[in-house]
């Protein structure tokens, strides 16, 4: 893994603007408990891309645990975002439902989280 890693840095600083590599590193990152600079490869990955709601969302619910599942200015501001452009955002909405779990909002816990049913 750390060897993959290397390669994939190492193609960053090669190809700086190609999305491939961006959105490679970023779970790279953060499943190796590297959660900064996931986020620095996600938001690389959004100025490239644009700000569509699947990649601000993953941003966003990134955050959410980098600040221990808190609603932080940043994480809402995210979250405001993403949703004016999907309201409808399963990550987000997860997200959400997470926090009005932990909170004991348990009937808006219910109503975020999106359905798997039917």
């Amino acid at each position: 893994m750390a060897m993959f890693l290397e390669r994939m840095e190492a193609e960053a600083e090669r190809q700086p603007n190609n999305p491939n590599v961006w959105s490679s590193l970023f779970p790279l990152y953060r499943d190796t408990g590297q959660p900064e600079k996931a986020a620095d490869a996600l938001e690389r990955l959004i100025a490239i891309e644009g700000r569509i709601p699947p990649l601000l969302a993953q941003l966003a619910q990134l955050r959410f645990f980098m600040a221990e599942r808190e609603l932080t200015p940043d994480v809402q501001a995210l979250v405001d975002e993403t949703l004016e452009l999907d309201p409808r955002q399963p990550t987000v909405l997860g997200l959400l439902g997470i926090y009005a779990f932990d909170n004991g909002d348990y009937e808006t816990a219910i109503d975020r989280w999106p359905s798997r049913c039917c």
